[in-house]
């Protein structure tokens, strides 16, 4: 709501979703699967996004992530379904979205990996396969080798590409597993011209976060 017609946003959820005869969800920390109202729906996200002033939007999605090392610990709704995959990429005119995976598949991420990819250096890192080959872009010069200027639309294409070829080899190097990154764009094709002298968009207040277990009674369960 408080962004200005010539601003750019990009937004990032790393964590579980799920789909629901038709409906994608969000899993938030104290969400169950099973309990829907405790679940956040996508559609009203996209609804307000729809009428974000902002004149490029783009929604990056890290979901349905598996760590071979660590199993399930809690219930998990699976691989992206088709389902899951159709509800998000189905992102209001104005919006572009990116999955981390696409369908039949997971986003993996471990504690620590290690991955051989041909046109690389070997990858060291910690977490999801998709965000840290984001991370390292830049590093590996295979992707952002400028900085865009103010006038310039977000360069996600560029990176894309770059992770629609290293994702799936660095996945099949760690897991003999597939993982491919899906972008869809409606973006919009005349942008607004950047005007220095406009000020910028006011900081808005973000909701405090509900309460949880405190950590020592969560160890005393564990004790």
């Amino acid at each position: 709501q408080t962004s200005r017609p010539q601003d750019r946003i990009m937004i990032v959820f790393s964590g579980h979703a799920m789909e629901k005869d038709g409906e994608a969800y969000l899993v938030p920390l104290e969400g169950e699967f099973e309990e829907i109202p405790s679940l956040i729906p996508l559609k009203p996200i996209y609804e307000k996004l729809a009428k974000c002033p902002a004149q490029e939007k783009l929604l990056v999605f890290d979901v349905c992530r598996f760590d071979p090392g660590r199993g399930v610990e809690r219930p998990i709704f699976g691989p992206m379904t088709e389902g899951l995959e159709k509800a998000i990429h189905d992102c209001p005119e104005g919006v572009s979205v990116v999955t981390s995976c696409s369908a039949g598949q997971h986003s993996y991420e471990y504690e620590y990996w290690q991955a051989s990819v041909p046109g690389l250096f070997r990858i060291e890192h910690y977490g999801s396969v998709f965000q840290s080959l984001i991370f390292t872009a830049d590093l590996k010069k295979a992707a952002l080798t400028k900085l865009t200027s103010p006038e310039s639309p977000l360069p996600f294409e560029i990176l894309l590409n770059y992770l629609t070829e290293f994702v799936p080899l660095a996945v099949k190097d760690l897991e003999k597993k597939e993982q491919t990154p899906k972008f869809t764009s409606k973006a919009r094709k005349e942008w607004l011209a950047y005007n220095k002298d406009e000020p910028l968009a006011p900081k808005f207040e973000l909701p405090a976060a509900p309460k949880t277990a405190k950590r020592e009674e969560v160890v005393a369960i564990e004790g």
